[in-house]
């Protein structure tokens, strides 16, 4: 039952399409609030499951391994009632004239027709020591990177709802300053270049950095370690993701 319900009316209905397990509908007798819980969610009011808009739609999540490693999309799934799509690539930046730049109006064009799009990336351009300022029209910095792939993308879906989500914490052993790359810059400097940037284009964004509650000091709790290098979330830091996102996208989830 709800939290905090004494008594009230539970109804169970079978899903269609060789789904097997049910959802359910209570009305709790005191407060006159319906409430709905679908498979495995919590219970949410029934008001909150039809306002959110992407109730039964597809999320198409477009970065680098982090998205690819398509751990934090399992949660929006089932917190948002969504499907999502992984169009992530391993090691790739989102700066650079490489065809696996997240820039590239080549690998932009490979993407499917969509209504929401969330973008995260920039962690590859700390670990390759990438310039962040410099000339907008110029790919090669991170700048002119998120410049273009911002302009490629609103061109190609001027409509879409579009989000972006700042780079998260990094930690590179091989750095002499671990959190900081050779040019002296943390992700968190990444981050919030490439929020600042999707502000210019009217894209809601937040920083992963400054939300996820990861840092140096925590970081074996929520990161793998690869051979030094802590940059992938393990299954608690993809639900700390994941919580970041959906906080982002449920701040705009009406009409």
């Amino acid at each position: 039952m709800p939290p905090d319900s004494v008594f009230g009316l539970l109804i169970a209905y079978p899903h269609t399409n060789g789904v097997t397990n049910n959802y359910f509908v209570y009305l709790d007798a005191s407060t006159k609030t319906n409430y709905i819980k679908v498979d495995e969610n919590n219970w949410t009011t029934l008001s909150n499951y039809i306002s959110n808009k992407f109730n039964g739609e597809t999320i198409i999540t477009y970065g680098d391994s982090i998205t690819h490693a398509n751990n934090w999309q399992q949660h929006l799934k089932r917190e948002l009632h969504c499907t999502t799509e992984n169009y992530g690539i391993d090691g790739s930046k989102i700066s650079g004239d490489a065809t696996t730049s997240m820039c590239n109006i080549a690998r932009i064009n490979k993407l499917p027709d969509l209504s929401f799009l969330i973008i995260m990336g920039g962690m590859n351009d700390w670990a390759q020591n990438v310039v962040i300022d410099g000339d907008e029209n110029d790919v090669t910095n991170f700048t002119g990177g998120c410049h273009a792939m911002f302009k490629n993308i609103i061109n190609k879906y001027p409509s879409a709802c579009i989000y972006c989500v700042g780079t998260s914490f990094g930690y590179m052993g091989s750095f002499t300053e671990k959190t900081k790359n050779n040019i002296g810059l943390t992700t968190l400097d990444y981050s919030k270049k490439l929020c600042e940037i999707a502000s210019m284009y009217g894209i809601p964004s937040i920083s992963a950095y400054e939300n996820m509650g990861v840092c140096d000091i925590n970081k074996t709790l929520f990161l793998k370690n690869d051979g030094d290098i802590y940059i992938h979330p393990n299954n608690e830091g993809a639900k700390r993701l994941a919580n970041v996102i959906i906080n982002l996208l449920t701040d705009n989830k009406y009409i």
